[in-house]
This record gives C-alpha cells, sequence and structure tokens, in this order.
C-alpha cells in the first residue's frame, strides 16, 4: 500500500478485513486501523451501499466519541479505509475483561459517552443499526469509547419492517415481534444502547434474540421485574433500563433523557442493604422452597449464590418460586464471541445469561466468607483489577464486608 504497512489482523466480518497498520512515512511512526473491503462493481447497488459508509463517516468524523476516518482509496480488487487505532480494542473485549464491572465512575463516563456519540448521529440525521460491544472501540487507558462501523447506517428516519443489525441487540419491532410495518430507525438504536449499558455495567447478555423462541426474551416480556431478579441493580438502574428497553417504541425514552437520568444516577448496583431488603422479601417466613425448585424455578441471582455453596448449608437462601410451575432452563446455548464470550474464558469467566453466570465477585467472596468458606472455587475480587486507586480499592473492601454482613442477616432471619 506505499504508505502504510500492515502488521496484524485486528479483526474479520462479512463485508472485509481490518488491519493495524503502520504509517512508515510518518516520523512518528502513527498507527492506523485500515478496513479492506472488495471493491464492487461500479453503479451496482453493492457499490452505493460501501459509498454511503464512508460517506456517512466523514458526516460524522468531528464528533471525539465518533471513530474518525482519514482516507479513502482503491485499487482495482479492493476499498481501503483508514481510520484511528484504538489500543483498547473493542467493547467487547473490554466486557470480557471486567473493566467496567462495579466501577461506577467508569461505567457512567462511558455510557454517557455513547449516549453522546449515538445522539450527535441522530442529530446529522444518521441511524447507527448495529450498535453492540464489536463496533464500539476503546482507547487504551479504557477512558474513552468510539462508536464504528457505519456498514449498516441509514439517513432514513423510518424503514420498512426488516431485519437489520445483530439479533441481541436488535429491538423488537425491528427483529419483526411488534407487528408494526414500519419502524423508527433512531429509537432502535436506544434499545441497542440498553443492551449494551447492560452488557458493560453488569457483564452479562440479556437473550439472544427478541423472539417467542427465547426463553429470557419471553421471561424479561412477561415479568416487569425480570431485571430486578437476574441483575445486582439499583432501582433508579433498573427504571431507566427499563424505559430503555420499552417495547413500544413510542413509549420508549428519548436519548437527551437518557442523557439527564444517567447523569442523576448515582449508582447502577443495588447497595447491600438493598440485598438484604431484595432477598428477605422473596423468602416468606411460613415456607422455603427446596434448592430443587429453585433451580428450575429460580430468581437467577439468588440461583447463582446458591451453586456455589451446599445445599443444605444454603437452603435458607432459597426464595419461593416466583412463575406458576416449575420451568425448565434450557440447555447453555453454544458460545460465541456474539454472546459476550471469551474463547479464552474458563467456566468461571464465562458471562452471558442469567443461569449460567457467576454473582458478581465481590459478592461471591463476602457469601462464601459467612457460609465458613464452603466456597471452593479460585475467587478473584474485582479490587485486584484497581491496583492504581486506593480510594477504589476501600470501596470495593467495604462492599465486600457489606455483603458479608447480609448474608449473616439472612440466616438469621431464617
Amino acid at each position: 500500500m506505499g504508505r502504510y504497512q500492515f502488521v496484524e489482523i485486528l479483526g474479520f466480518g462479512t463485508f472485509g478485513v481490518v488491519y493495524r497498520a503502520k504509517d512508515i512515512v510518518s516520523i512518528k511512526d502513527t498507527q492506523y486501523a485500515v478496513k479492506v473491503l472488495s471493491r464492487q462493481q461500479d453503479d451496482s447497488p453493492a457499490a452505493s451501499a460501501q459509498q454511503q459508509e464512508w460517506i456517512i463517516n466523514e458526516m460524522l468524523g468531528d464528533h471525539p466519541n465518533i471513530l474518525h476516518l482519514y482516507q479513502v482509496f482503491f485499487t482495482p480488487q479492493s476499498v481501503f479505509l483508514i481510520f484511528d487505532f484504538c489500543e483498547g480494542g473493542d467493547l467487547l473485549g473490554a466486557i470480557v475483561n471486567r473493566t467496567f464491572l462495579w466501577n461506577d465512575i467508569a461505567a457512567k463516563r462511558a455510557c454517557l459517552q455513547l449516549v453522546e456519540a449515538t445522539r450527535y448521529c441522530h442529530k446529522k440525521g444518521v441511524a447507527h443499526r448495529d450498535i453492540k460491544p464489536e463496533n464500539i472501540l476503546v482507547s487504551g487507558d479504557s477512558s474513552e469509547l468510539y462508536l464504528a462501523d457505519f456498514g449498516l447506517a441509514t439517513t432514513e428516519k423510518v424503514c420498512l419492517r426488516g431485519q437489520v443489525g445483530s439479533r441481541p441487540f436488535m429491538s423488537p419491532e425491528c427483529f419483526g415481534m411488534s407487528g408494526v410495518l414500519s419502524y423508527d430507525t433512531r429509537m432502535c438504536d436506544v434499545w441497542s444502547l440498553g443492551i449494551v449499558l447492560v452488557n458493560m455495567v453488569y457483564g452479562i447478555g440479556l437473550w439472544h434474540e427478541p423472539s417467542n423462541h427465547d426463553f429470557h426474551w419471553c421471561s424479561f416480556k412477561n415479568d416487569p421485574n425480570y431485571l430486578i431478579k437476574s441483575l445486582p441493580i439499583s432501582k433508579e438502574a433498573n427504571t431507566l433500563i427499563k424505559r430503555m428497553l420499552t417495547i413500544d417504541p413510542e413509549e420508549r425514552i428519548t436519548l437527551p433523557e437518557v442523557r439527564e437520568e444517567l447523569k442523576k444516577l448515582k449508582s447502577f448496583y443495588l447497595s447491600a442493604d438493598d440485598v438484604s431488603v431484595r432477598e428477605i422479601s422473596s423468602v416468606p417466613a411460613p415456607a422455603r422452597a427446596p434448592l430443587k425448585v429453585v433451580v428450575e424455578d429460580f430468581d437467577p441471582y439468588a440461583g447463582a449464590i446458591l451453586r456455589s455453596v451446599d445445599a443444605k448449608d444454603a437452603s435458607f437462601l432459597a426464595p419461593t418460586p416466583t412463575y406458576p410451575g416449575p420451568v425448565p432452563i434450557p440447555a447453555v446455548p453454544e458460545l460465541s464471541h456474539a454472546t459476550l464470550i471469551s474463547t479464552s474464558a474458563t467456566p468461571s469467566d464465562i458471562l452471558v445469561t442469567p443461569e449460567t453466570r457467576p454473582v458478581p465477585d465481590s459478592a461471591a467472596v463476602a457469601i462464601a466468607q459467612s457460609l465458613s468458606d464452603l466456597h471452593s472455587g479460585d475467587v478473584a475480587p474485582v479490587v485486584e483489577a484497581k491496583k492504581n486507586d486506593s480510594a477504589v480499592r476501600k470501596k470495593f473492601r467495604d462492599r465486600e464486608a457489606a455483603f458479608r454482613n447480609a448474608v449473616q442477616k439472612l440466616a438469621a432471619y431464617a
């Protein structure tokens, strides 16, 4: 390529390959990400779609949280798009590495950046339509996020019914579940951001697709308290995410409203007192459900705790069934990059759906200690990843102690 020397492949997809490249002319040894596409026949619909991608990138390139496109050039066989190189990789990698888990400050900053970037797109008349962790890049220190890959973006405000994007992040109207003939593309972006927020802040995926064939989607759709039962989520965060994931797009929260609610948000996570109140309120004194019922028909948060201890010692944590009759838990789906799985992950690292994920590390440590060290796994507290900030370490130690006290209160209650 003359000026640019390819160093390694960063990623690849249906439409092309992305390389890390060095500018061998510049004395600064600048690095770029180079997206290489197969050149389509001139004047064909495919060529027009390719052209629209870089036209949209040029429209949006002056926003600090949108990946900047520097140059486009052609050979007879290929199209080359030269972008900024982000040393932190994509957001999926940051999620797998738990970069934002239990870190309110970093998570809130990141969410606000994504909201501002998407809001800027909408102001410019562009809907992204494929917002997901793989299409969000991260700076080397994880302090900045960049919205990228506008290959499916559109300048149309309203689209006819049809699936566009990646299934776990599609809104129900885009997926075809709402029965509408057309939909607002910008509201689809709000929905996708809501899913990404859950991925980033809590380290899990919610479902594989918004269809009646998906167990977790049906649970969410039919149970207004699904998020509360599935995540260590604060009341205010639950309200915000539910508004972003409102099934009726006309009732869904707007991005300016999301921005204001995020600014007011104190924490994404429930406090120790919330844990105690939530669990005690779900365990009435007259009856305790046996562990078998909990495994088949369970509060996923409490169920994950129960899996780390012996049944006979943990029965006091078992809530009474929430759903009418036992609901068999489906087999764990095939693991894939798209469902927030690291290909090199160990079982304790796999964070996909409520029944397969562990509890957050700090909660797992507290519960294991409060139940006479019954947990035999090797638990690595999140605080170990915060070695450069003593205040953050202290905060997480305090939180672990608070969780421990909450579980002891539950034991006394039982």
